[in-house]
């Protein structure tokens, strides 16, 4: 696999490019408007079947949330019309795009409210989708779909504590809701997802962290915005999500919590923050976690917002929780990009032998109204095998991005949230390698 890389950017955090190289080229403008947005990154949205790919995104039109997907025939070039295929709920409307094996797109999407669940009924035909089909209630939709066409889908239920799995075997009917995770703390967060390439029945792999206030967790901190316990944490299933185990094969009973999970970290510090994780496999279906740790300084008497703009002009660091069969071992990413910058929501997929994260990042010195607002820059950061880490600038004043999951076609695609050149609201697309 070919990468091209090209380290230019006017930042000075990633430094100045050598004459004989250019700025990165080669993304797409996919959409553009009032807003749109791409958070949650387990939940995948671009989808390969055979010389097109399918994007999927949350639109914000005239006051009203939608669910659509762009086509792109890799042949000739050309973008699609948008597909409107659900009413989306609010500003978390997550979707989630899988493709079975005979090149149908099943979708799943749902903000803080219904769950939405819509299908072709021809393979690769934009014009029949289904009605949209109420499922369950919840947040964060994660769909995965095995090679038997068996939909696997979790997400964070309607209470906010539970995580909540529903399967779907090919051509059949949901499964009603199953709660397989809770925690004592008031939120629950699943935010990365995984399948295995194993022979036979695959497994299921999810990461993410229980988000609690320091009372709820017995923690003697300041009762302050922001004061919370963060836990990253990680399980998997070998039968299809009828048990769940840690990373060493021990049973966890059902549902999990915060006592019977791999924990990745836990601090009794309360200023360092491990803010967002995402999950990758290895060649034989070994996690990788990777997680992006926010510092912050005592608050008391600031609102929520006021906090997290406070929190984006500290600089932040980038973990790898990696399995090795025995044992999880922990170790530190560092770039020219990263040092000196902060950045969160680290996107994760191992594909044709090499890991690749995607994580945007702020300058420290930048003010944000708001913390889903593109505001830095957009790095992908790989590495083959226990070489070092490499990295390019894919766009400049982007937030969040999310990997199309491996596939057949060898290809390394990606899309994020960014910026118009009209200063809208934009999500770009943008295809790194092929065979």
């Amino acid at each position: 696999m070919v990468l091209s890389l090209a380290l230019y950017s006017e930042n000075p955090a990633i430094g100045n490019a050598p004459e004989s190289m250019t700025a990165v080229t080669g993304k797409r403008l996919v959409a553009a408007g009032e807003d749109l947005r791409n958070e949650s990154f387990g939940a995948r949205r671009i989808v390969r079947i055979g010389d097109t790919s399918y994007i999927g995104y949350s639109q914000l039109t005239q006051g009203e949330w939608r669910i659509l997907v762009k086509s792109l025939n890799h042949k000739t070039g050309a973008l699609g019309d948008p597909v409107d295929i659900c009413p989306g709920t609010d500003d978390h409307s997550v979707m989630s795009l899988v493709a079975d094996a005979k090149g149908r797109l099943h979708c799943v999407s749902g903000g803080h409210g219904a769950l939405k669940y819509v299908r072709t009924e021809r393979p690769g035909d934009m014009n029949s989708w289904t009605s949209p089909e109420q499922i369950g209630m919840g947040t964060y939709p994660m769909l995965m779909v095995d090679r038997d066409d068996g939909l696997f889908l979790f997400y964070r239920a309607y209470k906010q504590t539970d995580l909540a799995m529903q399967v779907r075997p090919a051509d059949g009917e949901w499964s009603k809701p199953a709660v397989i995770g809770r925690t004592s703390g008031p939120v629950f967060y699943i935010m990365g997802t995984a399948m295995g390439n194993e022979k036979g029945r695959q497994s299921l792999h999810i990461a993410g962290h229980f988000y609690g206030s320091p009372a709820e967790y017995g923690k003697p901190w300041p009762e302050e915005a922001y004061g919370y316990r963060i836990i990253p944490w990680y399980i998997c299933s070998r039968d299809g999500g009828r048990t769940w185990e840690k990373a060493g094969g021990e049973t966890i009973g059902i549902p999990v919590d915060e006592k019977s999970v791999d924990i990745l970290f836990d601090s009794d510090e309360p200023y360092d923050i491990p803010w967002s994780v995402d999950i990758a496999l290895d060649p034989d279906n070994r996690p990788r976690v990777f997680c992006a740790f926010s510092a912050r300084r005592p608050a008391p008497g600031m609102g929520l917002r006021a906090v997290q703009n406070e929190i984006g002009k500290l600089p932040s660091r980038l973990t790898e929780f990696s399995w090795d069969g025995r044992r999880w071992i922990k170790a530190g990413i560092e770039t020219p990009g990263l040092k000196g910058t902060h950045f969160s929501h680290p996107t994760a997929v191992f594909s044709e032998g090499t890991f690749h994260v995607a994580a945007a990042f702020s300058r420290l010195e930048t003010t944000r109204p708001k913390s889903e607002d593109p505001t830095g820059g957009l790095l992908h950061l790989w590495r083959r095998n226990s070489g070092p880490w490499q990295e390019e600038l894919l766009d400049e004043n982007c937030a969040y991005a999310n990997w199309k999951l491996p596939d057949r076609s060898g290809e390394l695609e990606i899309m994020w949230r960014g910026k118009s050149p009209d200063g809208e609201s934009a999500i770009y697309y943008r295809r790194l390698s092929g065979k």
